[in-house]
């Protein structure tokens, strides 16, 4: 979602493109291992063998999925347009914007991934597990991201602009916290179980 709404977001109020063939491979790199490898590789829940079996009448992506996966699409999205304005508002040339707004949903997706993997484990018990996988992806993504933001041929190739030491505050900050409403929630269900 968040992707199909970058795309369609400036050509819908006529704002420079946010998101280019290059981005658009950049991120499918990232999300392609994590969906095949990531969440394969992720150990069961602790209580798996306490909750009660998926009723077989049940669909297996049932309204309750969705709405989640909307939702998350939706925040995610929300996050970067914000992002995205904020730099055109502030002044910011169409390749300040488009670097800000890319390092933000690359982050966003992958605060995503490590959200999603488990249901009753802290964030920071998802992160030490001994998925080698997740370690792989997080580390690829993000030594990715920095090679594309820093060497100045492949940020020319990107039309990407240098980012500093505020930028990367900005993108972190709206990166996690555009997820960051799913850990709570999290927390209000495990509670509930």
């Amino acid at each position: 979602m968040p992707i199909a709404g970058l795309a369609l977001f400036p050509i819908l109020f006529n704002l420079p493109l946010v998101l280019l063939p290059a981005h658009i491979a950049f991120l499918e790199l990232i999300i392609d291992p994590a969906c095949s490898t990531v969440f394969e590789a992720e150990p069961e829940e602790k209580n798996i063998m306490n909750r009660s079996p998926r009723n077989l009448q049940e669909r297996m992506f049932g309204r309750k999925n969705l709405a989640l996966s909307l939702v998350q699409g939706i925040s995610m999205l929300a996050g970067v347009i914000a992002v995205f304005l904020y730099a055109l508002h502030m002044g910011k040339g169409e390749a300040d914007a488009r670097t800000l707004t890319f390092a933000t949903l690359v982050i966003a997706n992958l605060t995503l991934i490590v959200a999603n993997l488990s249901w009753s484990q802290s964030l920071i018990k998802t992160l030490s597990s001994e998925n080698k996988a997740l370690r792989y992806v997080l580390v690829g993504a993000l030594s990715g991201l920095v090679l594309v933001l820093y060497v100045p041929a492949l940020r020319s190739m990107f039309r990407f602009s240098l980012l500093h030491g505020d930028d990367l505050l900005i993108v972190c900050l709206v990166g996690t916290l555009s997820i960051a409403w799913l850990r709570l929630l999290k927390s209000q269900i495990n509670n509930n179980i």
